[in-house]
């Protein structure tokens, strides 16, 4: 069945950004709890091996619209040693566009003095594109090829005690990168940028509210997307709010989270601003994670601890 001009239309989009972006999702809310998305120098920063799995829905307005699975793995290897993760992501666009990426992070931390620490990681992943290009509109099969390539980025984070600061550069490759006038392919790449902190309202008491302020920047020069967030946590409960702006709308993200023990879940529900109407009206993405064994020396603190209670 030849599919409709708005449908079309919304896989062209994601067809783009998943040339252009093919790593770092353009609609990530819950960018803690998939931080190897955003900057691999997070890669293991909760030190214990985590299991993460999440799964997001956008354009939920055109029939089986943009559908995410990702599966995330990272640990500390050893203090020496450094943080190793992988993942596993896969997209389905209407039945019409498959995006397959698997990748590999690896980091290293690099003690400042007592306070500050320097991680830096890195990123390499396979990322393929299937394209049935038989339910296109014949006036744009031409441009619908199946692709495949690799990439890899790099970044850094600086930390002092619970507040971070990073940058990174995603997605360098030539494979997957549309071809010029000439037929020349040029090296494409993408940026993140992640401010934030963990503060208790009350400095003593160790059990009162934790408030989780951040601001994220992800994108190209010309492509850009910004969401200034803040979680809260009391106990097992976190709560959020953020707003995105973004080249193809903006929006309102709620966020609510579980965490106990070894087990985190949280769920993220997006509207639309201001087209409550629009095809990313009610967006939405659930995370799942585990970590599994027993909790390591040094984890019930800091940055590890906030991000595996309430890194959403």
């Amino acid at each position: 069945m030849i599919i409709n001009y708005t449908t079309t239309i919304i896989i062209f989009i994601s067809l783009h950004i998943s040339i252009l972006l093919s790593a770092q999702h353009h609609n990530i809310r819950q960018w803690q709890a998939n931080y190897s998305f955003t900057n691999p120098a997070l890669t293991g920063i909760a030190i214990n091996p985590r299991i993460s799995a999440s799964y997001q829905q956008i354009f939920p307005a055109v029939q089986t619209g943009l559908n995410t699975y990702k599966l995330d793995y990272d640990q500390q290897i050893s203090a020496n040693a450094g943080f190793i993760g992988a993942s596993l992501l896969q997209d389905l666009t209407s039945e019409v566009m498959t995006r397959k990426v698997a990748g590999m992070q690896y980091a290293y931390e690099f003690k400042l003095n007592d306070d500050i620490m320097l991680r830096t990681g890195v990123s390499l992943a396979y990322v393929y594109l299937d394209i049935d290009s038989s339910k296109f509109r014949s006036s744009t099969r031409e441009n619908a090829d199946d692709k495949q390539g690799g990439h890899y980025g790099g970044g850094a984070m600086l930390t002092y005690k619970n507040v971070y600061a990073g940058f990174a550069l995603h997605n360098f490759s030539q494979s997957l990168a549309p071809a010029n006038s000439l037929g020349k392919k040029a090296l494409i790449s993408d940026y993140s940028t992640q401010l934030g902190g963990f503060f208790h309202l009350q400095k003593r008491n160790p059990k009162s509210l934790v408030l989780a302020p951040y601001l994220l920047v992800y994108g190209k020069p010309k492509l850009v997307g910004l969401a200034p967030g803040i979680n809260v946590n009391k106990g097992i409960l976190t709560g959020g709010l953020s707003y995105r702006s973004y080249n193809y709308g903006d929006a309102l993200s709620f966020l609510a989270g579980v965490s106990k023990g070894w087990f985190k879940a949280g769920y993220t529900y997006d509207i639309s601003i201001p087209n409550a109407r629009s095809v990313w009206a009610a967006s939405h993405e659930l995370t799942f994670t585990v970590y599994p064994g027993r909790l390591r020396d040094g984890t019930d603190a800091g940055l590890p601890n906030y991000f595996r209670k309430m890194g959403f």
